[in-house]
């Protein structure tokens, strides 16, 4: 099986026959195409097959394909470039490098000389650059292997596991409703102006001033330049009818476009949530203030860093990795914009809200600083910029508003979760969580606002554990245990066969291992309580699901491992809680509610987060979900002037306590770090249960 004819690697000059890259890649779509009948619930297959009209002699003619593809190999086992490549031209490096000195861009050096690298051997760039992670030694058994490490021998099929793909995540839109009365900071007004004459002839733009004045007295009222060109036409055109698009909040409004004769536009504004590893958006109705469409995507910067601080290393070593980083984010939203098929023009205004990272990245700052000591952004309110100066497809004179941050690593997103559980309104003080790998805390009332971030780490987003993953398709969400047994029951998202434990199933794993005696509150499993406990190579481990019902017929389980950076990762959050109470003279009992913002909230069951310690041992109807409070924050504040105006208020009114050297928390931290603590009298639910046999301890 050949592919003849493809591209020259970096360019479209075609004449490549069997290039290793374009042979593989081929195969491996096909297969990953193919994994899609095992992976998806059977109904879903049926109704995807039906839809493209996709025929058995077709998957077949697929398989096919990929069991005889040919790849070209050296006499030494190397793999080759594309088919010919022994037979090129040795290059002359030597004499190059003498000639020339630097010749990093050897192909522009030779184009100069009538010459081109596709004669030689040399190659332009990486061609192959596939499966780079680390293995375990039960990998190693079943004959997985780094790419970059082993030497081919033989036609080769290169397979990338289910574990270890990017595939749909289940992405939060919704948050709480927030009742506020619609004064949009865009709005439209027709006007007819009383044309010049002899006696009246004042300048055209204070002539509609005075018009705008009269319908909006004692407002600031801004013509900006490139509105200003534009007039002298267009209230002419129509005998001094225009229609007028302003744009406002409480201190000024600002003429942003100005049209012929007496119109109706659709005027729409976008609402953003940039997350480290998803984009979330809905597209609003100005007018109406009515959500028309929402829509999410992953973060492409994932391409160079899942984490936040791999992101800002890649950032800091050079201006094109800056940039590179900044486009990938305007992408991302230019392709939201375009799945929502509405007039690009229509959308006036941009409201966004991001951890402090995913702003500076948004606007193109480098964020270097913010992972070295002392900590610091380069800054924490953003100017209002023009979506021309994003390269965002929108109206172009749409602003672009960006949530202000409080500190390196407790951003707008917060600020916007503190908008919309409105604790900042309330007498009693409240807690509000956000659940991350930089976990966020917010304490305050009406009064004042302390806020903190704590080094949970990644545990309950699936890293640091062997089996976890995040919540996307296949992920195990919520488990039960028979008590006596521990045979589990467990739902997964989208119904099909597993492949691995999201943060909200975890949380209940570990508390139904508790619950049934089979977990010590120092986090040790106890062998003989159930056959599904079991030694392995580092450890014990509990058995969820064995490997003959997964997706990728490997067990998934638990061990001891995970179970010590789970309950750091709950540690960490209770610790924070506790110092933020402690410096008002608090305690969970004063709390009027505890806030959980993102998905997490909306899934995590809280009896069972109370249980181990993440949740703080209060009244089941003082926890509550506030949804994406980042994206509601943002969406708000297009429908609000006051809110708008809130959001500056509440950045700039939360004092951020540093705690990466405050030995009060690390005291906590230690006290905290097992289930549910070391106090058990701080949990006294979970020592009541204890006393009556509800848990086995």
């Amino acid at each position: 099986m050949c592919i003849r004819d493809s591209a020259y690697p970096g360019s479209s000059e075609p004449g490549l026959n069997n290039n290793a890259y374009t042979n593989v890649m081929v195969v491996w779509v096909l297969k990953r195409a193919l994994d899609l009948i095992d992976i998806l619930p059977e109904i879903r297959w049926q109704i995807l097959r039906d839809e493209i009209s996709l025929k058995q002699e077709e998957l077949d003619r697929w398989e096919d394909i990929t069991r005889k593809m040919k790849v070209v190999f050296h006499e030494n086992g190397i793999i080759s470039q594309f088919e010919g490549y022994d037979k090129l031209k040795e290059f002359d490096w030597d004499g190059y490098k003498k000639k020339y000195g630097n010749i990093q861009r050897l192909d522009r050096i030779l184009e100069a000389e009538g010459d081109t690298p596709n004669n030689y051997k040399v190659s332009k760039q990486a061609d192959v650059l596939m499966l780079f992670y680390l293995l375990t030694a039960e990998e190693m058994e079943e004959g997985y292997c780094l790419a970059c490490q082993t030497k081919v021998e033989g036609t080769t099929e290169v397979f990338i596991p289910p574990e270890s793909r990017v595939i749909e995540q289940k992405i939060l839109v919704q948050s709480l409703a927030m009742d506020t009365e619609l004064d949009s900071t865009i709005w439209q007004t027709t006007l007819s102006i009383v044309p010049p004459e002899e006696e009246n002839n004042i300048a055209d733009a204070e002539r509609l001033l005075i018009a705008l004045g009269k319908q909006f007295p004692k407002q600031p009222i801004v013509i900006p330049y490139e509105v200003l060109r534009t007039l002298p036409t267009r209230l002419r055109a129509k005998n001094w009818e225009v229609t007028t698009i302003l744009q406002g909040d409480l201190r000024g409004i600002k003429l942003q476009e100005i049209l012929t004769g007496k119109v109706s536009n659709q005027l729409l504004g976008l609402a953003l949530d940039v997350g480290t590893t998803t984009i979330a958006a809905h597209l609003i109705n100005l007018e109406t203030g009515k959500t028309l469409a929402s829509a999410t995507t992953f973060n492409s910067q994932m391409l160079y860093g899942e984490d936040i601080i791999t992101r800002i290393h890649f950032a800091s070593t050079s201006e094109q990795n800056l940039q590179k980083l900044h486009k990938l984010v305007i992408n991302d939203i230019n392709k939201i914009l375009q799945s929502f098929q509405v007039n690009p023009e229509d959308i006036r205004a941009i409201s966004v809200a991001g951890n402090t990272v995913m702003t500076h990245l948004l606007y193109n700052i480098d964020p270097s600083f913010i992972w070295r000591e002392p900590y610091t952004p380069v800054a924490t309110h953003f100017p209002v910029l023009k979506a021309s100066q994003f390269g965002l497809k929108t109206h172009q004179q749409a602003e672009v508003f960006a949530f202000p941050c409080v500190s390196s690593y407790v951003g707008g997103d917060v600020v916007g979760g503190i908008l919309i559980s409105k604790l900042y309104q309330k007498e009693n003080p409240s807690l509000l969580v956000d659940i991350g790998t930089n976990g966020e805390i917010v304490l305050g009332c009406s009064s004042w606002l302390l806020s903190c971030s704590v080094p949970a780490g990644p545990a309950l987003e699936g890293a640091e554990v062997k089996c976890g993953m995040r919540a996307a398709l296949g992920a195990i969400e919520s488990i039960n245990l028979d008590q006596e047994t521990l045979e589990p029951s467990y739902s997964v998202i989208g119904k099909g066969k597993p492949l691995g434990i999201c943060g909200s199933g975890l949380i209940d794993l570990l508390a139904e291992l508790f619950s049934s005696r089979a977990l010590t509150k120092s986090g040790e499993l106890q062998l003989g309580t159930s056959k599904r406990i079991r030694e392995s190579e580092v450890g014990l481990e509990y058995l969820l699901v064995e490997g003959s019902k997964t997706a990728t017929g490997k067990a998934i389980v638990l061990t001891e491992a995970d179970i010590t950076n789970l309950l750091k990762t709950k540690g960490a959050f209770y610790a924070g809680y506790t110092v933020l109470l402690r410096m008002f003279g608090l305690t969970f009992q004063d709390l009027d509610s505890f806030y959980i913002a993102g998905g997490f909230g909306t899934h995590i069951n809280a009896k069972n987060a109370i249980t181990i310690g993440l949740y703080p041992d209060i009244p089941l109807e003082k926890i509550q979900s506030i949804g994406n409070g980042s994206l509601g924050g943002a969406a708000i504040t297009l429908l609000s002037k006051e809110k708008r105006s809130e959001i500056e208020t509440l950045a700039r009114s939360l004092t951020n306590i540093e705690l990466s050297n405050n030995y009060e928390f690390m005291d906590e931290y230690t006290l905290a770090s097992f289930i549910p603590h070391t106090h058990l009298e701080l949990f006294p639910s979970v020592q009541q249960l204890i006393k009556l046999g509800g848990i086995k301890h």
